[in-house]
């Protein structure tokens, strides 16, 4: 289940750094991956399938119900996922970072 939590941030990370280099490819960098496209693109995939291959149940189980597995896997990551988006609906205006 933790694995099913990180994966959504991994990928997110290829997603930023493509629109960065697209967006702002002038800023200075320490490093500059070559073939950032297809790095980015095949990391994505294989953070989705990855994902996707998460809700298998694990022979060791013994799962007898496999839809209510992944049923309630499911619930639980979307409500754990769900954490940080409540929070920062609920952020209180005195939590703001001055502006530099």
């Amino acid at each position: 289940m933790t694995t099913q939590l990180y994966i959504p941030m991994y990928g997110l990370l290829f997603v930023s750094a493509l629109k960065l280099r697209r967006t702002r490819p002038e800023i200075p960098r320490g490093y500059r991956a070559p073939a950032l496209p297809l790095l980015g693109w095949v990391g994505i995939v294989s953070c989705t399938l990855a994902f996707i291959v998460g809700f298998v149940p694990p022979k060791q189980l013994k799962v007898e119900q496999p839809i209510a597995y992944v049923a309630r896997l499911g619930g639980l990551v979307f409500a754990l996922g769900a954490v940080p988006f409540v929070i920062y609906a609920r952020r209180k205006p005195e939590w703001r970072q001055p502006s530099p």
